[in-house]
């Protein structure tokens, strides 16, 4: 088993990760406790049984999988059940599912009776390598016909993190492949070395647990997302535009790597990344829409006024942040 202990300002997160993990959740839950379960309905029908079969004593709360259910609106129908069901300050949620899951159910914590405690059994490559740490919790919002991602959240760690590799096998190929971007991300940005493992399906876990490292260093360093922090967002200012102008029918992983490719600027790594995409069967297939995207690009939460900051690759595996004119930025994407 591999483990991670990372130290937030309020709070020890600890990471553990193996094969066959979900099937020995009691090593790592309290009998005692009471466990209230968000996951959606896709994640239930494969892992459920699993889950509850450790639980002596649970409550479920359901959700429509997909982004769709990234709102305030289900944030208010979890609460209402969580107080019909007599939820208690002490007793802990449980997130199994993705990162729309992750993302609920720690908002849900954060706000829930000031903050309760919550665990996170992560069920997609991108929540494994990425959005189950550094506490990153969010809902959309709508404004007239648009969708903004992420306009309503905060930082509220999990008590504990467990990722089981295995119920990746489970996970249909276009969303493996979509979590794949974040691999990238971190490669590209952090540790070239792994751009050649993301082909070698034996190594992983130990892609998995370099990805899930990177990230706890940043995050240990920089919490709160004032500086170093920010360089987890290469790719995203473009991606989550592109994903709420879609109306997320680009799912986040194929957004984030078209990001990439418009945000680097050098012609030897955007063929890299070219190529990359074209081994894992990443779609580029898409026009990008500048004018129409402006708009969530100035949403975004990087921007003040007319400035953006934003992260830059310098070479490969190397960026930094800087903050430029937003305008610049959006005419400089081609």
């Amino acid at each position: 088993m591999q483990t991670l202990i990372t130290n937030y300002s309020r709070k020890q997160v600890k990471i553990y990760l193996e094969d066959g993990l979900i099937s020995r959740l009691t090593a790592f839950l309290n009998p005692n406790l009471r466990y209230f379960i968000i996951t959606d309905e896709r994640v239930a029908s494969l892992y459920l049984d699993t889950v509850i079969n450790q639980l002596p004593n649970f409550d479920l709360y359901l959700l429509p999988s997909g982004e769709s259910s990234k709102n305030l609106e289900e944030v208010n129908r979890i609460i209402n059940y969580m107080l019909l069901a007599d939820i208690q300050k002490n007793d802990y949620l449980l997130a199994l599912g993705g990162g729309v899951i992750g993302d609920v159910t720690a908002f849900v914590a954060a706000i829930y009776k000031r903050g309760i405690n919550y665990l996170s059994v992560p069920t997609t490559l991108i929540s494994q390598v990425d959005s189950c740490l550094g506490g990153k919790c969010g809902v959309d919002f709508s404004v007239g016909t648009y969708l903004y991602k992420n306009q309503i959240g905060t930082i509220y760690h999990p008590e504990m993190i467990l990722v089981d590799p295995q119920v990746l096998n489970t996970l249909p190929r276009s969303e493996f492949t979509s979590g794949l971007s974040e691999v990238i991300k971190y490669g590209i940005c952090f540790s070239p070395s792994l751009l050649e493992k993301i082909t070698q399906p034996e190594l992983l876990s130990e892609v998995i647990y370099a990805c899930l490292s990177i990230k706890a260093g940043i995050t240990e360093r920089d919490e709160f997302d004032q500086g170093e922090r920010m360089t987890l967002n290469y790719g995203h200012t473009i991606g989550h535009a592109l994903e709420s102008y879609s109306r997320f029918t680009l799912s986040h992983g194929q957004a984030v790597a078209i990001g990439m490719y418009y945000e680097t600027k050098q012609p030897d790594l955007r063929t890299l990344l070219a190529n990359l995409y074209q081994k894992i069967g990443i779609n580029m297939d898409f026009s990008l829409p500048m004018a129409e995207i402006v708009d969530f690009i100035k949403k975004d939460k990087k921007t003040n006024q007319a400035l953006i900051t934003v992260p830059v690759l310098t070479k490969l595996g190397k960026v930094s942040i800087k903050t430029i004119n937003l305008d610049d930025f959006c005419r400089g994407i081609k």
